[in-house]
C-alpha cells in the first residue's frame, strides 16, 4: 500500500505543492482510507513525521473507541461523495501521536481520478473556538439561572424593542393570566408594539411604559420607573415597571415588572388609619367643645 501511495504522491507533485499552500492541515485519502498526501500543517497538528503517516489508515488519527464508527461513516461517504463539512451535525475529535485528544472541524472534498476516488480532508483545530463557545454557553446558563431566580417578571429587549429572552416569572404570569401557548413567553414579539396596542383601563399606562422604554433605548434617561394597576377579576394588583439599559455594545434594555401590591396596600392601610385618626380626633374635639359649651 505504501508503494501505491508513494506512486500517487510522485505522480501528483503539483498537487502536493498545492496543498502545502493551504493554511489548514490537509490530508488526501484514497478510497481505501489510506493517507496518500499530507501537508506540513497536518504534520505539525498531529505531531507525526510525514513518512509515519503515508500509507497508513486515516483512522490512526481517530480515537480508538471511535475508529469503527468512523470507518463506517467513511464508507458511507464514498458511496455518494460530495463537498461538505463533517462538523455541522456532530462533535468531532482527533488524536495526536502522543494520545492527546482535541476537537476539530473537518471539510471533505472528493477528487475523481483514473485510480478511483480520493478525498481532500481539511482539518482545523477548534480547541480555542470550542472553549470560547463553551464559556459563552456557561455564561448564558448562569445569566438565565439568575434571571429565573428573580421573582420579578423580566424581559430582555434588543435595540428595536424586540423581546430576546424572558425569565420564569414572566412566563408563569403570562400562563396564569390567559396568555396563549404560542405567545406565552413573548420571545420575538416587539414589546413596544404590544404596549402601544394595549386596550382597556391600563392602555394609558402601557403607552407611557412604551415611551419610557424608548427614552432609555435612546439614552435620554438612565432609568425609567412607572407604577401601574394590573387588577385581575379576583384581586387588585399593582406593579412597578422598571427599565434599565443593558451594559453591552449592541444596546437593549431590561424590562422588569415588580409586584408591589403589598406595599400599595400597606400605604392604603396607613392612609385609612390616618384618616380614621383625623376623624376620631375631630369627633373628640367636637365632644370636648360641646361639654365645655364652647361650641
Amino acid at each position: 500500500m505504501l508503494n501505491q501511495t508513494n506512486s500517487f504522491a510522485d505522480e501528483n507533485k503539483e498537487l502536493g505543492s498545492f496543498i502545502e499552500l493551504i493554511p489548514d492541515a490537509t490530508i488526501v485519502v484514497n478510497q481505501n482510507g489510506e493517507i496518500s498526501l499530507i501537508n506540513a500543517q497536518a504534520e505539525s497538528m498531529f505531531q507525526y513525521f510525514r513518512n509515519e503517516l503515508l500509507g497508513k489508515s486515516i483512522e490512526i488519527l481517530i480515537p480508538t473507541k471511535l475508529r469503527q464508527v468512523h470507518t463506517e461513516h467513511r464508507q458511507t461517504y464514498l458511496r455518494a461523495p460530495q463537498t461538505r463539512s463533517m462538523g455541522e451535525t456532530m462533535n468531532l475529535i482527533a488524536v495526536r501521536k502522543d494520545g492527546t485528544l482535541f476537537p476539530v472541524d473537518i471539510s471533505l472534498s472528493p477528487l475523481q481520478t483514473s485510480e478511483g476516488t480520493y478525498v481532500f480532508t481539511a482539518i482545523r483545530d477548534i480547541t480555542n473556538t470550542k472553549e470560547a463557545k463553551d464559556a459563552l454557553q456557561r455564561s448564558e446558563q448562569y445569566a438565565r439561572a439568575i434571571l429565573n431566580s428573580v421573582s420579578a417578571h423580566i424581559a430582555v429587549l434588543d435595540q428595536e424593542g424586540n423581546i430576546q429572552e424572558v425569565n420564569r416569572g414572566w412566563r408563569l404570569f403570562s400562563k396564569e393570566n390567559g396568555g396563549s401557548s404560542a405567545t406565552r413567553d413573548g420571545v420575538g414579539l416587539n414589546y413596544l408594539q404590544v404596549c402601544r396596542q394595549a386596550s382597556g383601563y391600563a392602555s394609558e399606562q402601557a403607552g407611557e411604559i412604551a415611551d419610557g422604554i424608548e427614552a432609555v433605548l435612546r439614552g435620554d434617561v438612565d432609568i425609567f420607573n412607572r407604577e401601574y394597576p394590573c387588577h385581575s377579576p379576583i384581586e387588585e394588583r399593582w406593579f412597578l415597571c422598571q427599565v434599565t439599559p443593558m451594559p453591552i455594545e449592541s444596546g437593549g434594555v431590561f424590562v422588569s415588572h415588580i409586584n408591589i401590591t403589598k406595599q400599595i396596600q400597606a400605604q392604603q392601610e396607613l392612609i385609612r388609619a390616618y384618616e380614621m385618626t383625623l376623624v376620631g380626633w375631630s369627633r373628640a374635639m367636637d365632644l370636648h367643645s360641646a361639654r365645655n359649651g364652647t361650641r
